[in-house]
């Protein structure tokens, strides 16, 4: 696949539509999930994307070998963005991370995720982005030697005039017909920000984890989907490890927004949830499989997670209703 001023190859599975002059859209739409990201290339050596999924991961698409700056904003769900044997940088809603070091690959512990993410590689930029970008004496490298000096990835919570232009550049790219022009503007201004603003006093440091605590946090993910009703997972890996449980409990929290008691029990009812929808199996049974001696009890943080009780949730199952509500709570 080639954009102007970059070239890389597309992943098995994935698809390229173009979208409108300097603007293509790729897409995968695998069993149960699905990936849209709109490309709007602003100038050789500089690419925006809109990013919308409904997945658990995605490739890194390599658009720009030698870019030396990335920058992301997650305005829904969660990314963990893995920066190889620096560990990773994990983003939730609402913040903001600009990187030097290249991505291998791209995760989202719920399922889902909303964004736009900035590449640039001044190597190649050009165009009137370069003319712009030397009038308003933007400096990329300058930039990332300010922000990335220190640490592979700074993330930020935004406040300010930051979090003024990133939510204006976001509001844009909700625009299906909007300029080129538009989103350069909005870009430069990030950048004339970023040369000039110190937006370390917004860092937000756990949202960085080494690799190590990275691993920790995925190696107790993977033993709750396999167990989830096993309340002594945290104490019995944190003992094998040789790391406090609440150590253990605050790399599971900053990689997944959670609690692992409470990520288990997600597990637990979703399952509960499947039998609903799959069996005739009655809601004790289902609840006393769950875990649950009380059905009430059960009742009651099934609609906690769904927003309906069970009987409501299969009966909706078996009227073929397009979606269940999800409860207020759940991210």
């Amino acid at each position: 696949m080639v954009f102007p001023g970059t070239e890389f190859v597309l992943p098995e599975g994935w698809h390229v539509d173009a979208a409108g002059e300097g603007r293509w859209r790729l897409h995968c739409d695998a069993v149960g999930e699905r990936a849209d990201i709109v490309v709007h290339v602003l100038a050789p050596g500089l690419i925006l994307l809109d990013i919308d999924l409904a997945c658990y991961s995605m490739p890194a698409f390599g658009m720009m070998e030698s870019r030396v700056l990335m920058m992301n904003w997650c305005a829904r769900g969660r990314c963990e963005v893995d920066l190889g044997p620096y560990g990773s940088a994990v983003e939730e809603a609402g913040l903001f991370c600009v990187s030097s070091t290249m991505p291998t690959a791209f995760a989202y512990p719920l399922g889902a995720y909303r964004g736009f993410e900035v590449l640039f590689d001044p190597n190649v930029l050009g165009g009137d982005a370069q003319a712009l970008f030397d009038c308003l004496s933007i400096d990329v490298r300058k930039v990332e030697r300010r922000l990335c000096a220190s640490t592979p990835a700074l993330t930020v919570s935004p406040t300010g005039a930051l979090s003024h232009v990133i939510a204006s550049l976001a509001d844009s790219l909700d625009d299906a017909s909007v300029a080129r022009e538009t989103l350069l503007s909005g870009v430069c201004h990030l950048l004339t920000l970023l040369s000039s603003v110190d937006v370390r006093p917004q860092r937000v440091s756990s949202a960085y984890l080494r690799r190590s605590q990275r691993d920790l946090a995925r190696i107790l993910h993977d033993a709750i989907l396999e167990e989830p009703r096993c309340a002594g997972l945290p104490a019995s890996i944190a003992a094998d490890y040789g790391v406090g449980e609440a150590t253990l409990r605050s790399y599971f929290g900053r990689m997944y927004g959670e609690a692992p008691a409470a990520f288990a029990r997600r597990v637990v009812l979703g399952a509960a949830a499947s039998q609903l929808s799959s069996t005739s199996h009655s809601v004790s049974d289902i609840a006393a499989a769950s875990g649950y001696s009380n059905p009430s009890k059960f009742s009651a943080a099934f609609k906690r997670e769904y927003g309906v009780n069970p009987l409501e949730y299969r009966r909706a199952k078996r009227l073929g209703a397009d979606a269940v509500p999800c409860a207020a709570g759940r991210r």
